[in-house]
């Protein structure tokens, strides 16, 4: 038996539209963000992170919550990419978790941007393969209707708000909600698909503000 000193991985997170491999200040291309609690966060920072899927898992943390840790391999290199449930780009992930496969290449992309002449930010999450083919979500399908709007309609069981739009309790209510569905349908498909944790489990440092409501 012996000591284990566990699988030599480089460990990321996913915040303001980018990946980020935490750095201290004064290091070569980092980037100074403020958190939600006013501290200062020093990473570098990349557009996205490629490669073969080895397994997804979710860890739970007493202060910051859920998290969920996607495990990708290079060849010999190894990367952890941690996730926060309670965001924009964990809710990207959890829609999308039932159509990856295990042992894939995934290329993943998280993006925060205001479109031009808009005011509103697009925060989220896209997946590719090694296509270039966008993996949707498993539980909305996207139309286009003649005015030009498009119409989502929700299947395999994702919870339907039938609230009044304007009614945030609710709203709130009802995202907590789904962020439960889908957190159950994920942890039973990892299992049947054999997606296995491995013995580590890296604590989060770091919480970004953006939430999915």
């Amino acid at each position: 038996m012996g000591l284990n000193k566990g699988a030599n991985r480089t460990w990321l997170n996913v915040g303001f539209g980018k990946i980020r491999q935490k750095a201290k200040a004064g290091d070569p291309d980092v980037v100074e963000r403020t958190l939600q609690d006013g501290t200062k966060s020093y990473a570098i920072e990349y557009q996205s992170l490629d490669g073969k899927l080895d397994t997804i898992y979710m860890k739970t943390h007493h202060e910051y919550g859920n998290s969920w840790m996607v495990i990708i391999s290079d060849g010999e290199v190894s990367y952890g990419l941690q996730i926060t449930e309670n965001s924009r780009y964990g809710a990207d992930l959890l829609r999308r978790i039932p159509n990856l496969k295990k042992g894939e290449i995934y290329k993943f992309s998280p993006y925060a941007f205001i479109p031009q002449g808009e005011t509103d930010e697009k925060v989220g999450l896209s997946i590719k393969t090694v296509g270039d083919e966008k993996v949707q979500s498993y539980f909305q399908t996207f139309e286009q209707g003649p005015d030009g709007k498009i119409k989502v309609t929700n299947i395999n069981g994702f919870p339907t708000y039938a609230g009044e739009r304007n009614d945030k309790d609710a709203l709130k209510i009802y995202f907590i909600g789904v962020t439960k569905f889908l957190r159950a349908f994920a942890q039973s498909y990892l299992k049947s698909a054999q997606f296995e944790a491995p013995p580590e489990h890296p604590v989060a440092t770091e919480v970004e503000s953006d939430l999915p409501f």
